[in-house]
């Protein structure tokens, strides 16, 4: 005579008999109870007169026995979240790239997104606002989004300082939001000896970068004229 007791499903229940013919005892491989939740059967715990064994398998046969003996029967079920990642950009989530991430993440797992600039050539990259570096535990459903700013290649060339945004340099480069401005101020660069260069273009103030930009800023040499007359002229 044997005797069967297991764990119906999802629900919990308890079921037991005694049984004289072969009984299959089978479990749903996943569901999803409610959405971004799925709960996937990891296997079958079968415990036979205190011997425990784990099948990684959907459904089990338990035979009666010519002596009497105890079958217990236990699903091993593990939650997973859905996990979504939006992004513009790529990104990296686990050490894999990706701009749109899905997938189902097993409970208690622990995700890392790292986000670095993406260089798209010609002078234009996508910076990361959030998210450059991320280690999220996930416990529920997640939407991340990661928000990136577009930003261009400035370089403004001098032979003498000028002043780019606050800056005092010869040779700028730097990457400038898109649509920002850009202020480029040169004052007169005293050599002595009565010369001096001033600067004849390229400064000014630039509203809205929208592409990249290079700037050269040229200069003409001046000398310092004196008159001295003893009489009006």
């Amino acid at each position: 005579m044997t005797y069967v007791e297991w764990v119906g499903g999802l629900d919990g229940a308890v079921h037991s008999t005694y049984i004289v013919s072969p009984i299959n005892i089978t479990y749903p491989q996943a569901t999803e109870p409610t959405p971004g939740v799925l709960v996937r059967l990891s296997g079958i715990w079968v415990m036979t007169d205190g011997a425990l064994e784990f099948l990684n398998t959907t459904g089990v046969e338990v035979k009666p026995s010519s002596i009497p003996r105890v079958v217990i029967v236990r699903p091993s079920y593990s939650m997973y979240y859905l996990v979504s990642i939006m992004s513009t950009g790529q990104v990296s989530v686990n050490g894999s790239l990706a701009s749109n991430y899905a997938g189902w993440v097993r409970a208690g797992s622990v995700i890392n997104i790292t986000a670095a600039p993406n260089y798209l050539g010609n002078g234009t990259r996508l910076l990361p606002v959030n998210g450059s570096s991320l280690l999220i535990t996930v416990d529920k459903p997640m939407n991340i989004t990661i928000d990136w700013v577009r930003q261009y290649l400035i370089t403004v060339s001098s032979e003498y300082p000028v002043n780019v945004n606050g800056s005092l340099t010869t040779n700028y480069t730097d990457w400038a939001n898109a649509c920002s401005h850009l202020i480029v101020n040169a004052d007169a660069y005293y050599l002595g000896n009565d010369t001096r260069y001033v600067a004849i273009n390229g400064t000014g103030t630039y509203g809205g970068v929208c592409s990249p930009m290079s700037i050269t800023v040229d200069w003409a040499v001046q000398y310092l004229v004196v008159v001295t007359s003893q009489c009006p002229s």
